[in-house]
């Protein structure tokens, strides 16, 4: 072996490379995650995402109270804190992760991805059976979990209610699956 191919060898096996060539499952995650909790965290900061006017104390809240006395404060006590910081430090690393990921994953990259979440046909399975019961069923549970936490949230300025995403997470992870059973079915018909 040539010092030039060590040297494209190693570059291959880098840290960034392998983060880049993570599965598509993780990146896709990675980015909603990343999404998921930039939105809570800005909303935490400008008007609490706790309860009405109760601010998410992460450190607290994320660790069942080992961090931190307690889960949330009223609003109007803290302004930016290092755990909102460090919060936003970590959404930003998933959704931009989840960004180069998809990016590098994807013909077209990041942008045609994006184009494809909302095209008709990804959700034609909303109006139509075409692509298979399971594929129909998905995409109404994915529908469902999203609009609940959605709609839940905004009505009570509740966004990180546990009760919620009991309800809301098994719609989600059930519509996914759902649908990529639907995929399977039409691989396999």
């Amino acid at each position: 072996m040539t010092d030039s191919e060590e040297v494209a060898d190693e570059a291959s096996e880098s840290p960034l490379n392998m983060m880049l060539n993570a599965s598509p499952g993780f990146a896709r995650f990675s980015f909603f995650f990343g999404l998921w909790a930039v939105v809570i965290d800005v909303i935490n900061i400008a008007i609490g995402a706790y309860a009405q006017g109760q601010k998410v104390v992460w450190a607290g809240f994320l660790s069942m109270g080992r961090f931190a006395d307690n889960t949330y404060v009223a609003h109007a006590e803290q302004g930016f804190t290092g755990g909102d910081a460090a919060f936003s430090l970590i959404a930003i690393a998933f959704l931009g992760f989840g960004c180069a990921a998809i990016h590098s994953q994807v013909e077209g990259g990041l942008a045609a991805w994006l184009k494809g979440l909302v095209e008709p046909q990804r959700w034609s399975s909303l109006v139509s059976t075409a692509a298979g019961t399971n594929a129909t069923i998905g995409a109404w549970s994915l529908l469902a979990g999203l609009l609940f936490y959605i709609g839940w949230s905004i009505n009570y300025n509740t966004w990180v209610d546990p009760g919620v995403y009991a309800v809301s997470a098994p719609l989600v992870a059930f519509g996914i699956a759902f649908q990529r059973l639907g995929m399977t079915d039409e691989i396999d018909g």
